[in-house]
């Protein structure tokens, strides 16, 4: 265990979240919290994981309740430019946010890190996912998501990062 690796880590995943939001959905988003969590498990309406490897290896869930998801579905149907949003795709435009996100991560972090490799991402939306502290540290980091130019709320993104002991 590296507090160092952690810490770069976490930080990274910020950034990213941040500078995706903003540059692919153009919407504000703000660390509102981080720390340690003890949390054995996580089920959210929207949840997707991804897991990493190498030099730190480990899990990464990007989480929405359903208000939020509600809130943030018309900002993703603008980026692909859908006049007429269909629900059965949610959960893989979603997904294709998620899929920015951990490709913004894995461009951060594959000069810091000799080995570093993530895979794409898989849903586990409304799925209870075990993650047992024998087996993992977890962090969990909330951001507040907002609409600057329209002043609107968008609700909250949860993100917990597990790493193998």
């Amino acid at each position: 265990m590296d507090p160092f690796q952690d810490e770069k880590f976490i930080l990274t995943v910020s950034s990213s979240f941040i500078d995706v939001s903003a540059e692919w959905l153009e919407i504000s988003m703000m660390r509102e919290a981080y720390g340690q969590t003890y949390n054995e498990g996580i089920c959210y309406e929207f949840c997707a994981g991804i897991d990493f490897s190498g030099d730190i290896s480990g899990k990464m869930f990007i989480c929405m309740d359903g208000y939020t998801k509600l809130l943030l579905l018309p900002y993703v149907a603008a980026k692909f430019n859908l006049s007429q949003f269909h629900w059965e795709a949610a959960e893989s435009s979603l997904l294709s946010y998620v899929n920015q996100i951990g490709g913004k991560i894995f461009s951060e972090l594959e000069d810091y890190f000799s080995t570093f490799e993530i895979k794409p991402p898989s849903l586990y939306s409304n799925k209870l996912v075990p993650l047992p502290a024998d087996e993992f540290r977890k962090y969990a980091v909330i951001f507040f998501l907002r609409d600057e130019k329209k002043k609107k709320y968008l609700g909250r993104l949860h993100t917990t990062i597990a790493m193998k002991k």
